[in-house]
C-alpha cells in the first residue's frame, strides 16, 4: 500500500524513539500513527516525571504541526514543524 506519510512529531525519551506521523491511503481517510518502542521501557521512579512531561510535550508538538496541516493556509510538513517548534520551550531531551 503506498500512500503519504507526513511526520508530525518525534523524540528520544529514556533511550526509545517515540515517532507520530499523519497517514494518508488513498481509499481511506487520513489517520495517525504512533510508533511505539518494541518492547517495554523501564523508567526509575525519579526520572518518571520528566519522562512523562516530554511524551505529553511530544504529543503537544503532533497535534500542533497536525492542525497547522489543516489550517486555512496550508503549510508543507517541514514548514509545519518548524512552526512548532519555534514555540515549544526546549527541554533537557534535546530538541523540543
Amino acid at each position: 500500500m503506498n500512500h503519504p506519510i507526513t511526520p508530525l512529531a518525534s523524540a528520544q525519551i529514556n533511550h526509545d524513539t517515540i515517532t507520530i506521523e499523519l497517514l494518508e491511503p488513498n481509499a481511506m481517510p487520513p489517520m495517525v500513527r504512533v510508533v511505539w518502542p518494541l518492547q517495554a521501557s523501564l523508567i526509575d521512579p525519579k526520572a518518571f516525571p520528566d519522562a512523562a512531561a516530554a511524551v505529553a510535550q511530544l504529543f503537544a508538538r503532533a497535534h500542533i504541526v497536525l492542525a497547522s496541516l489543516a489550517g486555512a493556509r496550508p503549510m508543507n510538513a517541514a514548514e509545519a514543524l518548524a512552526e512548532a517548534r519555534r514555540k515549544e520551550i526546549p527541554t533537557r531531551f534535546g530538541r523540543p
